[in-house]
């Protein structure tokens, strides 16, 4: 059987390329089923409930919890992945138990006045293979980026997607300092 031969050209390589390489792109937004993550959690930004937990997995569960500033007052959402069979689990969303400050798994309204951080993020769970993606693309805020930061409006949706492989295991002071 011979061979079909199809002409190639210069520009249909190039707008080849150009497709293959946008589909990578952080600028492609996906849907949970394109991109694998499966919905696990829903809820308003100003929700009162003072917390939330789901199973990410048979081990790992998320736990959301409001968080208030010094006067008491709501100003947005920790969220933590802890082992359930480990009677002091960390939090498995620290890529090191060294840290300090604002961390991407705290989910405060400041962080959008200021645009600290993106409204979509991804989080590794480190030692297992997951990853979960936190986002409010209909939240408003309203305030500076100091403690006056209020969510007023939106819903939070969580989702996690099961990876080939595990993220690497958190490090610890000694792995870094010796």
């Amino acid at each position: 059987m011979d061979a079909v031969r199809w002409p190639v050209s210069g520009p249909l390589v190039v707008s080849t390329i150009a497709v293959v390489l946008s589909i990578g792109s952080s600028e492609t937004t996906y849907t949970a089923a394109e991109s694998g993550f499966q919905v696990v959690l829903q809820f308003a930004a100003t929700d009162v409930r003072a917390e939330f937990s789901v199973p990410l997995s048979r081990d790992v569960v998320l736990t959301v919890g409001r968080s208030v500033d010094a006067q008491g007052r709501h100003m947005g959402w920790d969220l933590s992945a802890r082992d359930q069979r480990l009677a002091e689990s960390p939090n498995f969303f620290y890529d090191c138990l060294c840290g300090h400050g604002p961390r991407p798994q705290d989910y405060y309204a400041w962080h959008f006045v200021s645009k600290y951080y993106p409204h979509e993020r991804r989080l590794a769970v480190y030692g297992y293979p997951l990853e979960v993606r936190v986002r409010c693309p209909d939240c408003q805020a309203i305030g500076t980026d100091g403690n006056d930061a209020r969510f007023v409006e939106g819903n939070i949706e969580i989702s996690v997607r099961r990876l080939a492989s595990s993220y690497p295991r958190q490090q610890r002071i000694s792995d870094i300092i010796r």
